[in-house]
């Protein structure tokens, strides 16, 4: 099991970048799409990798 002692940190960035709005700002993202909206995807994507950059 890997501890991640750092993820309340960069929860607590995307609460107050408010990290949803931006994605609809800067980027085409689809609403009403099938499945998962892009923006919960890209989210997603970005708190895996601010997670994980430094594991190797």
């Amino acid at each position: 099991m890997i501890s991640l002692p750092g993820l309340p940190i960069y929860l607590d960035m995307v609460k107050e970048i408010d990290l949803s709005k931006s994605i609809q700002k800067y980027l085409k993202t689809r609403k009403d799409a099938y499945g998962w909206p892009d923006v919960q995807i890209l989210s997603k994507l970005v708190l895996f990798y601010c997670t994980f950059k430094d594991i190797h």
